[in-house]
């Protein structure tokens, strides 16, 4: 009876042990893609970088006095807390008109010479969530790229009544077309 509990043990430990190490060859191949991933992305962003330049793929409004220069810029909106940075915004909107903000995102609601940076963000409910845009209105005297093309727009912030509430909109002092981009995405 002894000889069986041990045998069913020394059974029970290899397993764990062949289980554990499977686990960790998978976490460690895991790591070496998720570093391949970064250098591939960081590498392209570099070519990206350099393209841009060559390319001369920004739009831009007014002299090259009026363009803006990026040691100017108060707020910068990226993908990590997309949806608390923005939402001071609207909350604190005072605080933050006439100060210069950059933000990326992908262009939506064109109307005119208006338009919205906007991402994605999932709406929780009780049971369920929904998918809708969030972002900012933007006014750009310039050429307006496309529905759905990402952009990245910096401008200053004003102050608007839209819909009977004071909202930001960015008057636009400089738009650039992205070809790489940040997370269509956001999840805070």
């Amino acid at each position: 009876m002894k000889k069986n509990l041990i045998l069913i043990l020394i059974i029970v430990l290899l397993g764990i042990l062949l289980a554990y190490n499977a686990f960790d060859n998978k976490h460690k191949q895991t790591i070496e893609k998720e570093k391949t991933s970064e250098e591939l992305i960081s590498k392209d962003s570099n070519l990206q970088s350099n393209n841009d330049k060559e390319i001369g793929n920004e739009i831009n409004k007014g002299s090259e006095s009026e363009k803006v220069s990026m040691n100017n810029i108060d707020v910068v909106i990226g993908d990590e807390n997309f949806i608390s940075d923005m939402d001071n915004i609207f909350v604190n909107l005072d605080n933050y008109v006439g100060k210069t903000m950059k933000v990326e995102g992908f262009v939506g609601g064109v109307i005119g010479n208006e338009f919205k940076v906007l991402r994605l963000y999932d709406m929780t409910h009780d049971d369920h969530s929904h998918e809708v845009t969030v972002g900012i209105n933007v006014v750009y005297d310039g050429e307006i790229p496309a529905e759905d093309t990402w952009v990245e727009v910096t401008g200053v912030i004003t102050k608007e009544a839209i819909d009977g509430k004071n909202q930001p909109v960015i008057n636009v002092q400089r738009l650039e077309k992205k070809f790489t981009h940040g997370q269509k995405k956001v999840y805070n």
